[in-house]
């Protein structure tokens, strides 16, 4: 996993993405198009940058060039998985040994952290909490329901700002809940290769593989380089 740093940002500039540098762009467009950037600006409540980043991704995604969303041809699809795998799967969990009891701790003490900012943050009038601070709470409320104590796996901080990319994108709320499970599973996968690695006569006996889907498998195939895909495949079980 590579640490999830935070990348330096001059006072008043737009946030600048790994590897990527922004730039200036000049054009001329028509008033109508103009007034539909900023009303999409006042309506997601961010700036005009990310306004504009945000409707030439859609296009982007739904435009077709010789069979191919034109996005492909810019980013690659594995992109947003990483994202979310790279930075927000928890060090705490990947490195706690399996039976320790200071897990059971660490996990109470995760699970009262998101009960209490859902309780929190459901109090608060949705015309007060804002766009994106909505999004957020819809998708780790709905994903709660799911995957009880999501943050015993992924790091809070870290998965709010990958969420937070998806929905400067546009992502859909269930395409997003969809990576993060699945991330959630190569979490699991990752702390059970850690334990037979590190236990002698070890076997799944009490820590069984982790439950997967045939869709799962090839799209993890995909995004996952060869050598991460080898590690972790006899951790899985395809269903």
């Amino acid at each position: 996993m590579k640490d999830n740093k935070q990348i330096k940002r001059g006072r008043g500039k737009p946030p600048r993405y790994a590897g990527e540098e922004q730039e200036r762009l000049s054009i001329m467009i028509r008033p109508r198009y103009k007034k539909a950037l900023e009303m999409l600006k006042q309506h997601r409540q961010c700036n005009l940058t990310e306004a504009t980043e945000l409707a030439i991704v859609n296009l982007a995604s739904d435009y077709e060039v010789d069979g191919k969303p034109l996005i492909d041809y810019v980013r690659p699809e594995s992109e947003p998985f990483r994202r979310y795998f790279e930075h927000a799967i928890s060090e705490e969990f990947l490195h706690a040994d399996v039976k320790d009891d200071e897990e059971t701790l660490l996990q109470n003490m995760r699970f009262l952290e998101l009960n209490k900012y859902l309780e929190e943050t459901k109090a608060i009038p949705a015309s007060i909490l804002g766009n994106f601070e909505s999004f957020n709470f819809r998708i780790l409320e709905s994903l709660a329901q799911q995957e009880v104590n999501i943050w015993k796996y992924l790091d809070k901080d870290a998965l709010s700002s990958a969420i937070k990319e998806d929905w400067k994108e546009g992502r859909a709320e269930s395409d997003c809940m969809m990576l993060i499970l699945l991330v959630i599973k190569v979490a699991k996968a990752y702390r059970l290769f850690g334990a037979k690695n590190k236990l002698e006569n070890f076997n799944f006996q009490g820590n069984k593989p982790v439950e997967i889907t045939q869709k799962d498998s090839e799209q993890l195939q995909k995004w996952l380089s060869s050598s991460e895909w080898k590690k972790l495949s006899s951790c899985f079980k395809i269903q």
